[in-house]
């Protein structure tokens, strides 16, 4: 995802601007006292749709959850997310959260696996800045993809270290998706 210039808020006013008539339609992230609109690439749309159809089907066909696209955010600690992909378990909750209008408009869920894609102006260190961040407050597996490497960085609960992938390498639903792999290389096919 491509991110314009952020503006420095507090909580109040990220729910103030959010809910502001002229910003309705449009995606924000909260991230350290920030707000960031979020716009989405060719390439990272494309990616995150592919990946929502390999792994929302196998979801889908297994009965494990559901998945949703980059315009979902996530009430992350104090931060509000919006991943390119994200996928929940069946039968996971919301956390309890105050009745306004803010929590109406990002999902207090904490998805079980996050894929973020790198565009052109993300930077290595903020894209793994906000793996670590997501699995701080529960996300299971995080997924980075880089498009014009062909590589994934996969992060997880467990380990110190992303593993890199690229190749033919397989890619592991781990515990996260049990049974599902899927080879790196069949992720970066172009169909045109």
């Amino acid at each position: 995802m491509v991110e314009t210039s952020p503006i420095i808020a507090s909580v109040e006013e990220f729910e103030a601007f959010v809910a502001q008539l002229e910003h309705v339609d449009r995606l924000y992230e909260y991230l350290d006292g920030e707000i960031v609109e979020v716009l989405a690439t060719d390439t990272s749309a494309a990616l995150g749709a592919r990946l929502a159809i390999l792994i929302g089907g196998y979801a889908l066909r297994h009965e494990l959850g559901y998945v949703t696209g980059a315009n979902t955010g996530y009430r992350i600690g104090n931060d509000v997310m919006i991943p390119d992909f994200a996928y929940i378990a069946k039968g996971k909750r919301g956390r309890a959260t105050s009745t306004g209008e803010f929590y109406k408009l990002y999902s207090s869920v904490v998805p079980d696996l996050v894929i973020e894609v790198k565009s052109a102006r993300d930077s290595l260190q903020s894209l793994r800045l906000q793996a670590q961040r997501y699995l701080a407050h529960g996300v299971r597996l995080v997924w980075l993809v880089f498009p014009d490497e062909q590589v994934i960085e996969s992060y997880d609960q467990k380990s110190l270290e992303a593993q890199m992938l690229n190749g033919d390498a397989e890619l592991s639903g781990e515990e996260v998706l049990p049974g599902f792999s899927l080879a790196v290389n069949r992720i970066f096919v172009r169909t045109v």
